[in-house]
């Protein structure tokens, strides 16, 4: 019987047996390089329709807090989404279990998602390192098969239940998977922003979103605008200089800015309430003569 090369990539553990490739996802204002496999869906690249979402579908809007990517696949809409709504929480879910791995490992090869709090209670970052290129073995097909569960009955939650009631099969479980991604401690503090365009930690008031096609990251641009009346958060003037450092699809026009407010909840309730006018002063340097 030939071995089969693809299959429903519905399937939480796909007949297909893993061959990782690398695809490009290009838009207006992100790049990104992608791990793809056998067995989900869309393998030889971005499929028209998500490229046609992604370039078209407006983005998050500053209210909107929570994005959820149901049949995420190998992350190719929310690794986009988490780079392009660095203040959204981006709920990747896929039943298909190679698909989730890969989504992962996108996420942190483009740098989101990229904080592990361990077991003490310490935060740290981690960075993508790279992959061995060994083929991936998805480890509930493995227990179905150890513990005589039909395949079709092997859901998420009761994998979990399995390798949670003895460490060391669950381990030997784990080693079946030959298939390592490698991560690396990132030098960056735990507790700066998340990155941005520019590929730096943005900075709460201090970065700020640009067009694009119209403005080079590393600009300082002066910004004469207002905190709005949220609750817990001082009303007034903010005027300050910042420094261009991200971007995003629905910023458009030479005088518009998102200013990065920050982290969580206060954070939100600002970002989300701004609608005020400002001035916008670009420090742009004289020609040399």
């Amino acid at each position: 019987m030939a071995e089969p090369t693809s299959g429903h990539y519905f399937s939480a553990d796909p007949a297909a047996r893993s061959a990782p490739r690398e695809i490009a996802l290009s838009l207006p204002d992100l790049s990104l390089r992608l791990t793809t496999d056998r067995g989900v869906f869309a393998v030889d690249g971005v499929d028209p329709g998500t490229k046609l979402l992604l370039l078209e579908a407006p983005p998050p809007s500053p209210q909107q807090r929570t994005v959820l990517d149901l049949g995420c696949g190998y992350g190719a809409i929310a690794v986009a989404l988490a780079r392009l709504a660095p203040h959204c929480t981006i709920w990747a879910v896929d039943s298909n279990e190679r698909a989730r791995a890969l989504c992962s490992e996108n996420a942190a090869r483009a740098e989101v998602g990229d904080r592990v709090r361990l077991p003490g209670g310490g935060v740290v970052r981690l960075s993508y390192a790279g992959r061995n290129g060994h083929p991936y073995t998805g480890i509930g097909r493995v227990v179905a098969d150890w513990t005589g569960t039909p395949r079709s009955e092997m859901s998420m939650a009761k994998l979990r239940s399995l390798l949670a009631r003895d460490a060391g099969w669950a381990r030997d479980v784990m080693h079946q998977n030959k298939s390592f991604v490698f991560f690396k401690f990132a030098d960056l503090d735990p507790d700066l922003g998340p990155i941005g365009g520019q590929g730096l930690p943005l900075t709460p008031l201090r970065s700020i979103a640009v067009d694009r096609t119209l403005w080079p990251y590393g600009l300082p641009v002066f910004i004469d605008t207002a905190l709005p009346d949220v609750p817990g958060v001082r009303k007034g003037p903010v005027r300050r200089l910042t420094i261009a450092q991200d971007t995003g699809s629905a910023i458009l026009g030479a005088a518009r800015a998102d200013i990065f407010f920050g982290s969580g909840n206060e954070a939100g309730a600002v970002a989300g309430a701004v609608r005020h006018r400002g001035s916008f002063t670009v420090l742009w340097p004289k020609a040399a003569p």
